[in-house]
Parts: structure tokens; sequence; C-alpha cells
């Protein structure tokens, strides 16, 4: 089993803790994603599991085996690199060929897993051609390849699509998680877009400051954020945070932002007698803004008039940013309802969709 379990994993250096105290254990066979901004420690997270970096305190498992100790070609997994560090002098067929043959495999093995890879990756016909002759696709391929042949216990990629242009990037998106279904490998995929990372991963991890935030699927992720940050990363465009408190009413909670007040869901009954007249955070996604017409909203939406401010046309939908009353907020809408700048609208949503968040941690209420 390629079960990698991480026990208190931290990276110093010098002054600056890089990984703290990170427990993780991925599943064999599994597509994890760790994704975060840049600088939130999943690169070095990675590195230490190669071996690249030597942990300062914490243990690495690999398929129960103990490897901190254990030199980085010795730990039985490959790692496809954002620069894809493909060797220029040679052809596709020795840079694939290359660690089978530095581990003394025999020529007809190595042979038959070269061919046998690019037949998988479709570059049969590049085996031949040097890294300068191929695109960034096709060079993502060897670099894929090159790693693919060792057949390793796990697979380590470091933001490997990061140098392909928008659309080839979706496409190659599409065949990793082709591939990994394929392979039926431990894979460890680091990124910081988090739309690769919601169409990628079987589950997310999701960093910040050397920690971790959440570990969920992505759906949960989404519906389901563990804090502010989360709810905020997570999502594009980003959630609309409101910053405001909660006041007791006769028939319930309110949520109150300057002039603007929302009716709470029984739901935060809890939350809310906990917190009356005190700062709490509101979160709400964009995609669950709707525009409304006069009489069509449900008794569990709320109903607001904004104006709109800005209108960016994305092709099948528009992000509108609307004032409503003094407090600003994006919604994404249908591109085929045109909106105006400066015109005023009604829109509508779901008290079941808000998110509520404390204002001094971030941490879901």
């Amino acid at each position: 089993m390629a079960r990698v379990l991480l026990q208190s994993l931290t990276k110093r250096f010098t002054d600056v803790l890089a990984v703290d105290a990170v427990d993780l254990e991925v599943q064999d066979k599994e597509l994890l994603v760790l994704v975060g901004p840049s600088g939130c420690g999943k690169s070095t997270l990675l590195r230490m599991i190669a071996g690249l970096e030597d942990a300062t305190s914490g243990q690495i498992t690999i398929g129960g085996r103990l490897v901190n100790r254990v030199a980085s070609k010795d730990r039985n997994i490959a790692m496809v690199f954002q620069n894809y560090a493909l060797y220029p002098h040679m052809n596709v067929y020795r840079n694939m060929a290359f660690s089978l043959q530095m581990r003394k495999v025999p020529r007809e093995e190595c042979d038959r897993r070269v061919r046998i890879t690019a037949q998988i990756l479709g570059i049969e016909d590049l085996l031949l051609r040097r890294p300068a002759q191929l695109s960034g696709g096709q060079r993502q391929r060897v670099a894929l390849g090159r790693a693919i042949v060792r057949d390793p216990e796990v697979f380590l990629l470091d933001e490997p699509l990061s140098n392909l242009d928008a659309r080839l990037r979706v496409t190659m998106r599409s065949e990793l998680v082709k591939l990994h279904r394929h392979l039926r490998a431990t894979m460890i995929y680091v990124t910081h877009d988090q739309v690769e990372a919601m169409t990628m991963g079987d589950r997310l991890v999701v960093m910040r400051d050397g920690r971790i935030q959440q570990v969920d699927t992505p759906r949960v992720v989404y519906e389901t954020p563990a804090n502010r940050f989360v709810g905020e990363f997570i999502g594009s465009p980003p959630m609309n945070i409101l910053e405001g408190q909660i006041v007791q009413l006769q028939t319930g909670w309110e949520f109150v932002v300057g002039r603007l007040h929302i009716q709470l869901a029984n739901e935060f009954q809890e939350a809310c007698q906990q917190r009356v007249n005190q700062p709490v955070h509101l979160g709400i996604r964009p995609e669950d803004l709707h525009l409304s017409k006069p009489g069509d909203s449900a008794p569990t939406e709320v109903r607001l008039s904004c104006e709109v401010s800005v209108v960016q046309l994305l092709g099948s939908d528009s992000l509108v940013e609307l004032d409503c009353q003094g407090t600003a907020v994006m919604a994404r809408v249908d591109a085929r309802r045109a909106c105006r700048m400066g015109e005023m609208i009604d829109v509508s949503f779901s008290v079941e969709r808000l998110h509520l968040f404390d204002a001094a941690t971030g941490q879901r209420l």
C-alpha cells in the first residue's frame, strides 16, 4: 500500500516557520491536492515527502516505512516539477529511460516500459525529438512519462501546469485525472489555482501560513468552509464577506451592517444567542445571489434592492458589483440579462446559503 502518513511534520528555516506541525494521511490510490496561496508551505511539504528537504521535526511514513533518514532516490517516489527539468541534449526516449538506466534495469525491460508509457501518454511519435522541438504540453507529457516509467509508490506533482496557457491547462487537467484513474496510483498534487484543486482532487488540503485549514472533498470544502479564509479562497469569484453584528428581535435574529438588515435562519439560533450585539462576519457566494422580479421570492429568501456599480462580462455569465444600501457585494448572473451601470435591480438569496464566521478567529459558526 502506498499510504503516506505525516505526523507533526515541521520545517523551520532559521527564524521562518514554513510548515507547522502538520498531521495528514494520504490514502492509497488517492489524488490529494495541496492548495493555498504562495508562501503557505505546500511546496515545502511536498519537498519533505520527496526527501529534497529535511524535516526539522515530525515523521514521514510511506507505505508503512519511516523515511525521514532515507535518501530521496531510495523512497520509491517520482516527482514532476514546474519547469519539467528535461535534459536538453537527450531525445524524449533517453529522457524517459535515463532513470531506469541509472538503476541498471535490463535494456529490454527499459524499452518495454518507455514504449508502453509513451503509448499511454500519446507521445509515441515524439520519442526521437529533443525537448527544444516540443510544445509546452508535449514537454509536460514527457516529464510525466519519465515519472511513470519508474513505477513509483507515490507521484508528487509540484504545480506542473503553471507554465501552460489557459486552454492547454484545461486539457491537461482532464488528462491528469484520466491518467490517475488508469494508473491507480497515489498522487499528491500542489497548486495555488483553486480551480485546478476543485476539478482534480479526490480531497483538498487547504493551507495557510504553514498550517492546514481544512481537509475534505471539494464539495464539502466549497459548501461548508471551516473558516473565513477557506470560504474566500475556494470559489471564483471569492465569497462576499460582510462585517456586521447580530441583533435580537422578537421574531428572531438579524444581521446588521450599516443600513442593511438580513433576517437569519433558525439554524443559526445557537450561534446568534451567544453573539447578540457582537461583531460577526457573514458570507454569501456570488453565485447564490440571483436577479428577481416582484413577487417571485420564496419565503426563505432575502430580497434586496441594489444599484449596479460595475458589470464584467465573462461570456455566459456576468460579474455584477452591486451597492446594496451602502454595502458592496458581487453577484454572478446570467449574461443574457443585460445590466447597466447605475441601474436599480432586485437580487434575492436563500438564508440557507449564508455562512457565519467568528469575527475574532474567523472560524465557522
